[in-house]
């Protein structure tokens, strides 16, 4: 019997090329990627300490979970090896993903292939063991944590073409029609900023990340995001490092994107709401500035009317109050949800047409590269089905009739060229909410670029917004 396991997303196991199920335990599902990840024996004692930290029956918890790996792995073969004191795994005719694309690496360091660079860096953008995440387990989370680390720097290496450790250039005969230019796979290497992760009541792990110190500026997701790539972003990577250097500026990936947890049946408005409610906690926050940027922006709204105590300063850039179905307009939604549909087939594709529909409408002024970095930078941060099923979500957005609640300091910020979000949807909002300030900005982008003169305007009204209240 061939055993198949891969980790990369959601842990699956295959049985002659057919999907099992697995126990329900999470703790057994983590139990078996351990032992599978550690292939020597394992002390019975270190793994009850590892799962089990506050089980009275620690042992015997370990010996039901070893009785189901059992009904996984073995079959005519004791791949599942126990004595008295100690645990392991027989792995000798086990394919692991990740195995196998650790042996793809080392082949690269002899022939160089572009086509297999850019397979293994869309491989390896796939969060490692997606919803295992055992936050009751510390020492567990802080291994698992690690594994995720080493596959980053991985993927660093093999979108830089550095497969070797030592920096080499891309090699002048890749060929032009490679999938990513040099410049992209450049751009796309993963940050080395560190991930954590909380989850709300319903176990949904969000990934967060915190950086820079001073007066703590949260900023939801804008669209679709993704934490390992956005703080190197060539488009917007500087206004978050500006903004890191006089602030603690806390992002995060909504649940379904990015690195946050993928499996998810679905999202709605109140999963987005709750999330946000989860990162502010898991920081410790006491008083901070929302930064909400696009459907953040009535997410950072929503959140302002409830916890008035919590915002310092509410500050929106290219927000809307109200999502497309939210409006109610019968041929509008009939347009967005044809675009919806389409995303669910063509997102994924590795012709970049569909996603391309997207930053053409974002960032019309960009560059050719600038463009093709946006579009790789959307297919890493969703599959098809999250990406159409956090649209969705966004459409259901209305926080009309919480604006006039809202109390504490507000800036509205918008590009009055946004073809997006039209530059009246920001005037609505500033008209709309007492105190209100409104400032325009001369693009045409809806995300900001480094390069463009808007930007140094954005991050300077925000920064003055701040110390001024």
């Amino acid at each position: 019997m061939q055993i198949v396991i891969k980790m990369l997303g959601e842990l699956q196991v295959f049985h002659n090329n057919q999907l099992i199920p697995l126990p329900s335990s999470k703790l057994t599902r983590a139990l078996m990627v351990y032992l599978l990840l550690n292939p020597r024996a394992q002390r019975r004692d270190h793994l009850c300490a590892l799962f089990w930290p506050e089980t009275k029956d620690a042992r015997g918890a370990l010996r039901w979970s070893l009785s189901k790996l059992r009904n996984i792995l073995n079959n005519h073969i004791e791949r599942v090896v126990t004595d008295h004191d100690s645990v392991s795994i027989n792995t000798a005719d086990i394919d692991i993903d990740i195995d196998i694309i650790h042996l793809s690496v080392r082949a690269l360091q002899q022939h160089s292939n572009a086509a297999e660079v850019t397979k293994l860096g869309k491989e390896l953008a796939i969060p490692l063991l997606d919803g295992l995440d055992l936050h009751n387990c510390p020492e567990f989370q802080h291994w698992l944590v690690a594994q995720r680390q080493q596959l980053i720097e991985l993927h660093r290496k093999v979108l830089g073409h550095n497969v070797s450790g030592v920096v080499s250039p891309i090699s002048s005969t890749t060929p032009k029609t490679a999938a990513l230019s040099a410049w992209t796979r450049q751009a796309l290497t993963p940050n080395q900023t560190e991930i954590h992760f909380c989850a709300g009541n319903d176990g949904v792990n969000i990934a967060y990340a915190s950086v820079g110190q001073g007066w703590p500026i949260v900023k939801p997701p804008a669209f679709m995001n993704h934490l390992q790539y956005d703080w190197q972003a060539p488009l917007w990577g500087h206004i978050l490092h500006t903004l890191a250097k006089n602030h603690q500026l806390i992002r995060y990936d909504d649940r379904g994107s990015g690195m946050s947890e993928r499996n998810i049946s679905d999202v709605c408005v109140e999963d987005l709401q709750q999330d946000l409610v989860t990162v502010v906690a898991a920081n410790n926050l006491s008083k901070f500035a929302l930064l909400g940027i696009g459907q953040g922006a009535a997410l950072s709204i929503d959140y302002a009317v409830k916890h008035p105590d919590k915002v310092s300063h509410l500050i929106l850039f290219s927000g809307y109050a109200s999502g497309w179905r939210a409006e109610g307009d019968p041929k509008l939604r009939k347009k967005m949800e044809a675009i919806i549909a389409l995303a669910e087939s063509g997102w994924e594709q590795d012709n970049p047409a569909f996603r391309q529909f997207f930053s053409m409408t974002f960032i019309p002024d960009a560059c050719q590269q600038e463009l093709e970095w946006f579009n790789e930078y959307l297919y890493l941060a969703a599959n098809a089905k999250n990406a159409a099923g956090l649209m969705s979500a966004f459409a259901d957005l209305d926080v009309r009739d919480k604006l006039a609640q809202v109390t504490v300091p507000t800036l509205v910020i918008h590009s009055l060229g946004d073809n997006a979000v039209p530059a009246l949807s920001g005037r609505e909002i500033a008209a709309t909410i007492p105190g209100a300030e409104f400032i325009g900005l001369d693009t045409t982008s809806h995300f900001l670029l480094d390069r463009e003169p808007s930007a140094q305007v954005f991050i300077d009204v925000i920064q003055e917004f701040i110390s001024n209240n």
